[in-house]
């Protein structure tokens, strides 16, 4: 009586992608209909490989183990069962290529859809079943791609949700880009002080993005320093969605925009600027006064430096201008910025003023509406001339042959339609007069009342902008006597000349004489 030996099967099957495997249960049943149909032939199955990735690739980790395995049977051949054809490809080539390498390991491919052979109305069949195969991948993927232009050309971003946004579902709209806080706040500051010059460098964006305490947890790992130009050019961020290979420009979102588009081409200008050098990392943070504060002596800018002293370093503010009297004498950064405390806090005015800034600032809030309504209205009007310049040069494009002539009219349609953008943009984001009026007056008010308040938060940016507001010119300090008259910014100087007495009010009679 003959011995009848099993033959040894492995099983091979595959899906698209991972979300198909962890969500699905595609693999696992093309595994069971594998198991049947080799219980079914009499085949024990000795071994499965599993792969998530595109039908298109013909290098797969999972494909490539099992290759590896069946070299290393090559005495004993295996069956290779796939539960259908395109489970081995959606692509004639990588078919073709798989099929010959699982015939050079000693493999012979089964399924219990089709029937492989090696006569030449089988081989027909198969690269009928493959060319199907690769034509309903194709079919797929360009369905898929024409939803997600008309979804693009509606609004809406069909990509990966940028640093700063996440995707969420919104009644109406479904699944679009709303911010992620607080990230999305991070990345408004990070453009904003950029567009400013606050950040004079890219790298010290990254430093400013990465030194946020909540970034640790956060995206960090889709930010490097390379990505901080990419970042920064992108104007999905000013509510705008470009898709080049779309040939979608500038068209406006339905997503709510971090920055404004004023911003965001700022940010261009400046990234064509010529690069500086990054500012020293944390010197300026242990020296807030460094370079804003000057010699009385020589009138050079104070540095900031660490003395090492015998347990531990001591932080010091001297003059190096060679030459000086004071040069390289230090001055205790304890006793220099307590003495500009001092000062910061003797300009705060009193309270019987602020009755006089409050209608100041209204008079002024007024003249500056009334400049405002006309430049709107002169705003509307360049609009209407540049949609109709627009319109002439699509006529000139439909009628042009030269492409040189057709990219530089498209460029000019692009600069134009930028200009658009930066005249609407106001009218579209601006809230009514007086909530800015009252935001305005009350920021400005706060900052007026303690300006110390500001500075004491300890944050380099804070600080810098205190500098600049509360004084017009630098600070004198002579080593041993201490700051010298301070010029104060105009409304602190408007303030203390009247709170201390230099003038009179104006009476009822006002200027002119009485008669």
């Amino acid at each position: 009586m003959t011995e009848t030996t099993e033959q040894n099967a492995v099983i091979y099957a595959r899906v698209s992608s991972t979300k198909q495997k962890t969500q699905g249960h595609g693999l696992d049943s093309q595994e069971s209909r594998c198991r049947d149909y080799a219980a079914y032939k009499g085949m024990r199955v000795v071994g499965v490989y599993k792969d998530d990735i595109s039908g298109a690739a013909s290098k797969r980790p999972a494909m490539e183990r099992m290759l590896t395995y069946l070299r290393e049977h090559r005495a004993e051949p295996h069956a290779v069962i796939i539960d259908d054809i395109s489970r081995l490809a959606r692509d004639m080539t990588a078919h073709l290529q798989l099929r010959a390498e699982i015939a050079e390991a000693g493999g012979i491919l089964a399924s219990p859809s089709i029937e492989f052979g090696a006569d030449s109305d089988s081989q027909l069949v198969e690269h009928l079943l493959a060319s199907v195969s690769q034509h309903h991948r194709q079919k797929n993927a360009e369905q898929v791609k024409n939803r997600m232009r008309a979804r693009t050309l509606a609004g809406y971003w069909c990509f990966q949700a940028p640093v700063g946004y996440r995707y969420e579902k919104v009644a109406g709209h479904g699944k679009m880009l709303v911010p992620d806080e607080p990230f999305a706040t991070m990345i408004t500051e990070a453009f904003e002080g950029y567009a400013a010059g606050r950040f004079q460098t890219q790298t010290e964006v990254y430093r400013f993005l990465t030194g946020q305490p909540e970034w640790a947890n956060g995206p960090s790992h889709r930010l490097t320093h390379r990505h901080i130009r990419k970042l920064l050019q992108r104007s999905i961020y000013a509510g705008y969605i470009e898709v080049a290979e779309w040939d979608i420009a500038l068209l406006e979102g339905k997503h709510q925009p971090l920055i404004s588009f004023a911003t965001w081409k700022r940010a261009q200008e400046r990234m064509k600027e010529t690069a500086k050098a990054p500012a020293k990392k944390n010197i300026n943070r242990d020296f807030p006064l460094r370079n804003f504060v000057v010699c009385g002596s020589c009138g050079e800018p104070l540095y900031g430096c660490w003395s090492k002293g015998r347990t531990k370093h001591y932080p010091y503010y001297l003059c190096v201008q060679k030459g000086c009297a004071d040069y390289g004498k230090s001055i205790r950064r304890a006793d220099l910025e307590g003495e500009f405390v001092a000062l910061l806090r003797a300009l705060r005015p009193s309270h019987a003023l602020f009755a006089i800034m409050r209608d100041l600032l209204r008079d002024l809030w007024d003249k500056r509406n009334t400049v405002q309504r006309a430049q709107a209205d002169a705003a509307e009007t360049e609009i209407r001339k540049i949609e109709k310049t627009v319109d002439q040069f699509f006529d000139r494009i439909a009628q042009a042959d030269d492409a040189r002539l057709i990219d530089a009219y498209e460029k000019r349609i692009r600069e134009l339609e930028e200009r658009k953008l930066l005249l609407r943009e106001n009218p579209r984001t601006s809230r009514p007069a007086q909530i800015q009026y009252l935001a305005s007056f009350r920021t400005a008010m706060e900052f007026l009342a303690n300006p110390y308040k500001l500075w004491e938060t300890g944050r380099l940016e804070y600080r810098r902008m205190v500098l600049k507001l509360a004084f017009t010119e630098r600070l004198a300090y002579l080593r041993g006597e201490g700051f010298r008259t301070a010029a104060t910014s105009l409304p602190f100087s408007l303030l203390h000349g009247l709170e201390g007495g230099g003038g009179k009010m104006v009476g009822p009679a006002g200027l002119e004489p009485a008669t």
